[in-house]
């Protein structure tokens, strides 16, 4: 393990943006609660785009596989 790098952290950190929208939500008001929304939202980032690039990279996979099929079908 590399210094600052802690495997599984990004998954722990999602699972912990519940719970803190809970906690300021009954807590806190003004400004510390948009303060406390933004730390959310930037727990689960990191999912987010894994998951827009995963879906980015199946639409191209899935596109691929059609052009095969089609290939395969006129014998080219």
């Amino acid at each position: 393990m590399e210094e600052g790098i802690v495997p599984g952290g990004g998954t722990t950190l999602a699972h912990l943006a519940p719970q803190l929208a809970g906690w300021a939500a009954n807590t806190l008001q003004g400004e510390e609660l948009i303060g406390a929304t933004i730390v959310r939202r930037s727990l689960t980032s990191p999912l987010r785009q894994l998951e827009n690039a995963l879906a980015r990279m199946e639409q191209s996979l899935l596109n691929a596989s059609k052009r095969l099929q089609r290939r395969f079908r006129c014998g080219n």
